[in-house]
């Protein structure tokens, strides 16, 4: 597997960012499920309406040729459409539908589970020496006595 944080392009968004989007995204599409919000399903669906998606959009070009950029790509694009569908089923009463989709287990949840791996796996460290280009990300040890 290519590790798209080799070319630290990754460095503009850390992995908390990611996580934080994506839980703001499942909260605001719960607020639309109770009613307390309005989401438009074609805004929601835009996978260039968040940090990733934008981040995504203006990769470095020495990103584009590897497999695991164009991975994120396809999964962000998938999460978006699916969260679109969920807002769409709430907005016609659906609600049970678009609860299953987003519970644990169900189709938004498992793609953004996925999604956030994906990126995480790649991502460049936030402290040196966390991460090799050889392999998964891994937290050294520091074997120094104190």
């Amino acid at each position: 597997m290519s590790k798209i944080g080799y070319f630290h392009s990754f460095s503009e968004i850390s992995d908390a960012d990611v996580l934080v989007d994506h839980a703001r995204w499942i909260a605001r599409l719960r607020e639309h499920l109770y009613g307390s919000l309005c989401l438009d399903p074609a805004a929601v669906g835009r996978d260039d309406s968040c940090a990733l998606g934008n981040w995504l959009r203006n990769a470095e070009p020495q990103m584009r040729h590897l497999p695991d950029y164009w991975r994120c790509v396809a999964l962000h694009a998938r999460w978006h459409d699916c969260a679109a569908r969920v807002v769409d089923l709430a907005s016609h009463g659906r609600r049970l539908e678009a609860e299953l989709a987003m519970a644990p287990g169900g189709q938004l949840r498992c793609l953004s589970a996925e999604l956030v791996s994906t990126f995480a796996e790649n991502a460049p460290p936030t402290v040196p020496g966390t991460w090799r280009p050889d392999g998964p990300r891994k937290v050294l040890r520091d074997d120094r006595p104190a």
